[in-house]
């Protein structure tokens, strides 16, 4: 499906001044790229009460084998640290929903509150006596907290990193979780042997609300998100679901994940019980696992981002699972008794994969996004990790309940100097075959136009998707006179009979046409919030566009037609090539003069929409006007949306352009422009 509105191209005679932009940062940048930097500090800060206990939990695993205290099965207690893992990830799909708009301004207090109910549980589980009561504090409603720390902090963190590196801020942040990983266990072995494990409890329950509160506050939510919840309400886009990728990555995830946990469970009370090794080995094997994830997170977050390393995003998934597997097969499973050496070396190499296996997410929501813009659909990437998440948790889960159920399976036909002989030979191949099977929207910036002033005002709309032939028999059905100058039809298109009195049909076209017809029947909140003068800053940045617009439109015009419907391919392509006097695919610039030549353009004429956006001392706000957004602002932004849609290092290039103002412009209005309305089909006439 498709949608356009024509825009003129100005010719221009003599010289035109240029106004210089200062290269000075001013203080509110500055401010912006602290914030970032506080942002990563606190999610790196928080990994350690998310995620300490659940990484380092076959050190109380082997503390309850060998110093049993509890009433109940002592098996249960391998079941309580992938119950953990399993409930946090588990909950997470509805968590990031909540806080993905509607419970946006509230993260903050959200992430407080899971902070106590984490507190609460660990204390009160230094007093069980039962395994029951043990699963249920330290495996259900810790997890619970423990989530609701992690799903609005890391919704925050991605939206401060939503228009560059955000695979690489996820590696980083996966890399701190494994630094916690490393060093937990010999913290928490330290404490258990000397104070038991119900003081070592308490004193976490310490370390788990100090560091909690501190990572929460370096992490604001992001300016996009603390007033959407006065803007109308959207549905959650579940178009994805239609596509294979979803489920394709989704089984991966459960295999994966249902294998990734077993050592983190059981490695500890291994080393003891088949190789001999004493409880620091124990401890030794589970830090080695956590510890090489540091490095991986980073270079597997680096290789999904990096544009020089030509591997799909399938291939890049796929390296960890299959190299867990082999290690699995060729170290875990072939150690045997003292084989502290192989041990050692299995813990590396799997936790190695195993642990960078998240940051390759990134690159899975980037494909996953990329094929809901060539197919004109919505996509909501936080909903998306989120539902990541999720089923990660499925797998965590049956993991758990698998590995115990194999403990008590017996052996299997193999050698007894070696692990496939003994208790944990069924562990051992399940762990390596689950890691092995682990492996829309609207582009025109004119019909973005008309959706974001109708989002912006929180109005409610139904929306139609128009295939480019059909835009003439609509648009004469409709009543719409023809435009005098271009083509004869166009979209945007809108239809409300109760305020548009021009047309029998209740029709209005065009996108500045439609903001102003917007602007005077639902006056709240106002395009133009200083009234003629913001009315004439829009004037301005409109002319400062249109130059800048030669630039930018032959690297993305001839890109339309792969975004489009078969008929409106053909269309688009024929039209085209007849306008621009030469075949479609010639129009994409390729020798490096041209290349130059519409970059200093680009560079040139933004250098005063910068300039207008940095403001003078003291400005707040990312909006021309400060802290008011206006039409001028959501005009500027559907352009840099166009440019997104189809050439993303172009457009990485321009937000770099200045010290980030059009970066801040964009992202403040991202909520506004990628508002969907309800999806209705409109009945398009036959020809005569």
């Amino acid at each position: 499906m498709s949608e356009t509105e024509e825009f003129s191209h100005p010719t221009r005679d003599g010289e035109r001044d240029v106004l210089e932009l200062e290269m000075e940062q001013s203080v509110r940048q500055i401010e912006s790229r602290r914030t970032q930097l506080g942002v990563l500090i606190g999610s790196g800060i928080l990994q350690l009460p998310i995620w300490g206990f659940a990484m380092s939990y076959g050190v109380f695993q082997q503390y309850y084998f060998d110093n049993w205290a509890l009433k109940g099965d002592r098996s249960v207690t391998g079941v309580i640290g992938t119950t953990a893992n399993g409930v946090m990830y588990l909950s997470m799909p509805l968590l990031f929903a909540l806080f993905t708009r509607r419970w946006a301004h509230r993260r903050q207090l959200a992430a407080l509150c899971g902070t106590v109910i984490a507190c609460a549980s660990f204390f009160l589980s230094s007093y069980s006596t039962t395994v029951g009561h043990l699963l249920a504090t330290q495996g259900i409603v810790s997890a619970l907290g423990c989530a609701l720390v992690y799903s609005p902090t890391t919704l925050s963190l991605g939206e401060w990193y939503s228009t560059g590196n955000r695979a690489l801020a996820y590696g980083i942040v996966l890399s701190c979780k494994n630094i916690v990983g490393t060093g937990c266990p010999f913290l928490l072995r330290a404490l258990i042997d000397h104070y038991g494990f119900r003081t070592t409890l308490k004193a976490w329950t310490a370390i788990v609300g100090g560091t909690s509160i501190l990572g929460i506050f370096l992490i604001p939510t992001h300016p996009s998100k603390v007033s959407i919840h006065q803007t109308r309400a959207r549905k959650i886009p579940w178009e994805f679901l239609r596509h294979r990728s979803i489920y394709f990555y989704s089984i991966a995830i459960i295999f994966q994940s249902s294998g990734y946990g077993i050592p983190q469970t059981y490695l500890s009370t291994y080393a003891r019980d088949i190789t001999m090794l004493s409880q620091t080995s124990g401890t030794l094997m589970l830090a080695l696992f956590n510890a090489p994830g540091i490095i991986a997170s980073s270079f597997f977050g680096w290789l999904s981002d990096n544009k020089r390393v030509t591997l799909s995003t399938q291939a890049v998934s796929s390296i960890p699972p299959i190299c867990c597997t082999l290690a699995t097969f060729l170290f875990w499973g072939l150690t045997t008794q003292g084989s502290l050496g192989l041990l050692i070396i299995f813990s590396m190499t799997f936790g190695f994969f195993s642990g960078g296996y998240s940051a390759t997410w990134g690159g899975m929501l980037k494909q996953m996004e990329h094929e809901s813009a060539e197919r004109n659909e919505p996509v909501d990437p936080g909903m998306l990790y989120g539902l990541l998440n999720g089923v990660r948790g499925i797998g965590y889960a049956s993991g758990g309940f698998a590995g115990m159920e194999l403990l008590n399976a017996g052996t299997i036909s193999a050698s007894s100097r070696f692990g496939y002989g003994t208790s944990y030979g069924p562990l051992i191949l399940f762990t390596g075959l689950s890691s092995l099977l682990g492996g829309s929207k609207s582009w025109s910036y004119n019909t973005l136009k008309a959706r974001s002033v109708l989002n912006f005002k929180g109005i409610p709309y139904t929306q139609s998707w128009v295939s480019y032939p059909d835009i003439k028999l609509l648009g004469a059905s409709l009543g719409l006179p023809p435009n005098p100058q271009g083509r004869a039809y166009t979209l945007p298109t809108i239809v409300h009979k109760p305020s548009v009195t021009s047309t029998p049909s209740g029709a209005i076209t065009d996108s500045i046409a439609i903001a102003l017809h917007l602007d005077k029947a639902f006056p709240s909140p106002p395009l133009f919030p200083s009234g003629d003068a913001s009315y004439a800053l829009f004037v301005a940045v409109a002319k400062i566009i249109t130059l800048i617009e030669p630039g930018f439109r032959p690297y993305v015009v001839p890109r339309v037609p792969a975004h489009l419907d078969e008929r409106g391919k053909q269309y688009f392509t024929e039209t085209r090539s007849v306008a621009l006097g030469k075949p479609l695919h010639q129009v994409l610039p390729t020798d490096k003069e041209t290349i130059d030549k519409l970059w200093k353009l680009v560079e040139t004429e933004s250098a005063p929409l910068v300039k207008m956006l940095k403001g003078r001392e003291q400005k707040k706000g990312p909006f021309f006007e400060g802290e008011k957004a206006g039409f001028a602002d959501l005009w500027v932004a559907c352009h840099l949306a166009f440019i997104e849609r189809f050439d993303k290092e172009l457009f990485g290039k321009i937000l770099g352009l200045g010290n980030g103002e059009l970066k801040a412009l964009y992202e403040a209005c991202l909520p506004w422009v990628e508002g969907q309305g309800e999806e209705k089909e409109w009945p398009i006439p036959q020809a005569a």
